[in-house]
C-alpha cells in the first residue's frame, strides 16, 4: 500500500468515525422537536429554546458528515461529464476541478471559519435569535473543524486522483471518480 493510499485510508477513517458520532444527533434532534410540538400545539406553551437547538444539533450534524459524504462521492458532481471520459480523463477533469475550485473555495472556508471561531470565543458569542440566547461559540468551533476536515479530505482525494492520473494509484480505492453512488466499482 502506497503512502497516499495509507493517507487517504487514515483521513477517510477518521472522518467516518466523527460522521458516526454525528449521525447520532438525530435521536436528541427528534426529541428536542417532539417536545416541541407536544408544549406548543397540545399544551399551547411553545418553548424559546428550541429553535436555537434544533439549528445547532442539526448544524452540528450536517457539518461532520461533510467530508465523509466527500469520501463517498456523495456530494454533487457532474456525473453526465464523467461518465462520458475514459479513466484518465476523468482523472484530469476532476484534477483540474480540485485545483480550480475545490481548493480555493476550501481554503477560504477555512480562513473565515477560523476568524469566525476566534472571533466567537474571545466574545463569548450568544445566539441573539431568542430569549434563551445561548452561547454559539462551540458551533463555531464545529464549524472550523468540519471545515479542515473535508480540506483534508478533499487533499486525499485530489492526491488519489493524482495518482489515477500518473498510472501510481489503486483504481479500486473509492474516490470522487465514482459514479455509482460512492461504492467501489
Amino acid at each position: 500500500m502506497s503512502a497516499i493510499q495509507k493517507f487517504h485510508n487514515g483521513v477517510t477513517f477518521a472522518n467516518k468515525k466523527l460522521f458516526q458520532g454525528a449521525m447520532w444527533l438525530i435521536y436528541p434532534l427528534i426529541a428536542v422537536i417532539m417536545y416541541e410540538v407536544v408544549m406548543r400545539y397540545i399544551l399551547n406553551s411553545p418553548t424559546n429554546w428550541v429553535y436555537d437547538m434544533t439549528w445547532m444539533i442539526f448544524g452540528t450534524n450536517a457539518f461532520l458528515g461533510f467530508a465523509y459524504t466527500l469520501a463517498e462521492g456523495g456530494h454533487v458532481k457532474a456525473d453526465i461529464i464523467l461518465d462520458l471520459l475514459p479513466t484518465r480523463g476523468r482523472a484530469i477533469f476532476i484534477v483540474f476541478c480540485y485545483i480550480l475550485f475545490f481548493f480555493p473555495l476550501m481554503i477560504g472556508l477555512c480562513y473565515s471559519s477560523y476568524n469566525y471561531m476566534i472571533k466567537s470565543i474571545l466574545l463569548n458569542e450568544f445566539s441573539i435569535n431568542t430569549s434563551w440566547a445561548p452561547i454559539i461559540w462551540p458551533c463555531k468551533i464545529i464549524m472550523f473543524v468540519s471545515m479542515v476536515m473535508l480540506l483534508v479530505q478533499g487533499l486525499a482525494e485530489f492526491l488519489v486522483e493524482v495518482g489515477r492520473l500518473f498510472g501510481k494509484g489503486d483504481t479500486n480505492t473509492p474516490a470522487i471518480t465514482e459514479t455509482n453512488g460512492g461504492e467501489a466499482e
